[in-house]
Formats: C-alpha cells, sequence, structure tokens
C-alpha cells in the first residue's frame, strides 16, 4: 500500500516522507472544520497535509497544531480553546 501511495506521490509531484509512525487526525479534523469557518480551510488542509505527510510531523500534539496555526495566521490559543471545548466535534457547529 505505501509503495503505491509513494508513487502517486511522485507521479502528482507531492512531497511524502516514510514516516515511522501514523498519528490520529481527529484534533487535526476539528480544527479544520474551524479553519473553514474562519475562510483558512484549505490554506489549513493544505498545512496539515504537508505537516503529516511531508514532515512526519504528529499532528495529534497540540504543540504541533498550534505551530501550524500560527504559521497560517489563525490564533493558536483559540485554536486550543476549540479542542478543549469540542466545538467542532461532530463536524461543524
Amino acid at each position: 500500500m505505501l509503495g503505491r501511495l509513494k508513487q502517486v506521490a511522485d507521479e502528482l509531484k507531492l512531497p511524502l516522507c516514510e514516516r515511522k509512525r501514523t498519528y490520529n487526525s481527529r484534533r487535526a479534523t476539528e480544527l479544520g472544520k474551524w479553519a473553514e469557518v474562519q475562510g483558512r480551510g484549505d490554506t489549513f488542509h493544505e498545512a496539515i497535509f504537508r505537516a503529516y505527510f511531508a514532515e512526519g510531523l504528529n499532528i495529534a500534539d497540540l504543540s504541533v497544531l498550534k505551530k501550524i496555526c500560527s504559521r497560517i495566521n489563525l490564533d493558536p490559543d483559540e485554536a486550543e480553546r476549540v479542542l478543549a471545548e469540542g466545538s467542532y466535534k461532530k463536524g461543524g457547529r
């Protein structure tokens, strides 16, 4: 399966690192819904893709998610609050 994923990534010229672990994306998914409401959904999803697939970062880690938010001009403290409150746990408001 990973061989096929690597082949497709190469064909599409997408960055893909060789990760040693798989990380839970639930928190990133919640923040993705929040980012969409903020008008930054596409930017957030691309940043998460790059963090996970190209950089091999743990997108379940709150500090990683906050750094990603900061990089794309989303308030990292607000992101932490959104996750703490579970505001987007069921896919939206």
